[in-house]
């Protein structure tokens, strides 16, 4: 075999093994799953299974100097016992109670992730206490807040006996700090004016005067 034909030979060999190869990495190219990427924490319902009939009690602390409680009535009714005893529109507070026990966290963070302080939760000023009532015992669901977070649409929020932080939605806890910095207290019915009555003074009449009559010695 001349030199010749070997080096054709050896180039066919070369070309034949580049296409073999070429074609297997397009191949494997085909097969290979997407590497999925990292997973998004999933939301936590807090309130699971809370029903708004079972609530018996709610303490809220806006901040240090405005805080206010809930107890919620037999009959459905709600009443304020702290800063002061009276009556409440009870439709209110049970609608902002609502939004806060049917959501769920938007997202639930690792503690390892930062430290408190970054999220304003190593000493909390706000708190929100809601006593459930489940058979013979109260339960209570007690949770922290801190910061709102840089897109300004949720709080970061701890509870108690919970390390996760979650994010909760700004206007649902908002709902829930205004019945303690602006209690729903019903409207006063304005107050009557007080009319005196009207009095008849009779006139005074004159009276004639009583005169002497001097009777005529003998």
């Amino acid at each position: 075999m001349s030199w010749r034909t070997t080096g054709i030979l050896f180039i066919v060999l070369v070309v034949v093994g580049g296409l073999v190869y070429l074609q297997s990495r397009q191949s494997e190219s085909d097969t290979a799953e997407a590497t999925p990427g990292s997973p998004i924490p999933a939301g936590v319902a807090i309130f699971e299974e809370v029903q708004l009939d079972n609530v018996v009690r709610v303490d809220i602390v806006a901040n240090p100097d405005e805080e206010v409680s809930f107890s919620h009535e037999p009959d459905g009714a709600w009443f304020m016992t702290v800063p002061t005893a009276t009556n409440v529109i009870s439709q209110t507070v049970s609608n902002s109670l609502l939004g806060l026990i049917n959501t769920s966290s938007r997202r639930s963070l690792s503690p390892d992730e930062n430290p408190l302080e970054a999220y304003g939760l190593e000493d909390p000023a706000r708190e929100i206490t809601v006593a459930v009532q489940r058979e013979d015992q109260v339960i209570r669901y007690k949770l922290f807040v801190g910061n709102e977070t840089p897109a300004g649409d949720a709080y970061y929020v701890i509870e108690e006996g919970d390390p996760r932080v979650h994010l909760m939605t700004k206007s649902t806890l908002d709902a829930i700090f205004t019945l303690a910095t602006d209690p729903p207290l019903p409207e006063s019915l304005p107050t009557p004016e007080t009319t005196l009555p009207i009095t008849v003074t009779e006139p005074v009449t004159g009276t004639a005067p009583i005169t002497s009559t001097l009777t005529p010695a003998p």
